[in-house]
């Protein structure tokens, strides 16, 4: 099709006894190089995390037979096992292509829809809050929470479905641990999810000393009364 550039990237393989199978190092190669970093945007594009999508509970990796839509060497989007494209065709990825050819470039649009520049920012709000020493520890990022996993079977094998809750951030310091959200304005959002996520986080962690704070830029003052009444600290970055 005019316009698009197609590039197949061949998984290795790998003989074993059931024969030769594609090399699952590979396929985790490609997940932390090309998708982990884009994980964010992607999720907020699709409705569903990259681990959700192309992992399982035990850790496997569903890289081979999937079509990424890419933009200047990122991924902007990515086939998955939803029906979207079921009129076109029973199979996710030949039904893509399929209205790929009916529907063109309008598809690609549809598909990337703009969304990144809110996720730079919160980005760049935690990074620049990290920097600033005012929480000293180790920092991890989209930390998951909750129950929401299940087994589905898919094209004649099994797979684990992750569709738990993701904190932002969290900071594990001398004897507390950190349940941190980030938004550029403190809004109602931020407040139920920091109460929420430290519910889910402290069902699997009971024996540590659990925080909540929220990073932001601009600041509400009844919502950060809110937040001071309910035990949330409010943390605020000076916008660049």
């Amino acid at each position: 099709m005019k316009g698009l550039g197609v590039e197949v990237i061949e998984l290795r393989m790998k003989r074993t006894d059931y024969g030769n199978v594609v090399d699952e190092e590979h396929e985790k190669e490609i997940y932390e190089e090309e998708f982990k970093p884009r994980s964010k945007i992607l999720s907020q594009r699709m409705g569903i995390s990259i681990r959700d999508a192309l992992r399982s509970r035990s850790g496997h990796y569903y890289i081979a037979g999937n079509i990424a839509i890419t933009r200047d060497g990122l991924v902007e989007w990515y086939t998955t096992y939803s029906d979207r494209f079921k009129k076109y065709d029973d199979d996710h990825t030949i039904g893509f292509l399929r209205a790929l050819l009916d529907k063109g470039l309008t598809l690609i649009q549809e598909l990337c829809k703009e969304v990144e520049a809110a996720r730079k920012t919160e980005a760049s709000i935690l990074e620049r809050f990290i920097k600033s020493g005012v929480l000293k520890g180790k920092f991890e990022r989209e930390v998951r929470v909750g129950r929401r996993i299940f087994e589905e079977e898919i094209e004649g094998r099994k797979a684990v479905f992750d569709w738990r809750k993701s904190i932002d951030a969290v900071c594990h310091s001398e004897g507390e641990t950190w349940i941190l959200e980030v938004k550029r304005p403190l809004n109602y959002e931020a407040l139920g999810e920091v109460i929420v996520y430290s519910v889910l986080y402290k069902n699997t962690h009971p024996s540590e000393k659990v925080r909540l704070g929220i990073v932001c830029e601009e600041v509400d003052g009844e919502i950060a009364e809110a937040c001071d009444n309910n035990g949330v600290s409010v943390f605020q970055i000076t916008s660049q």
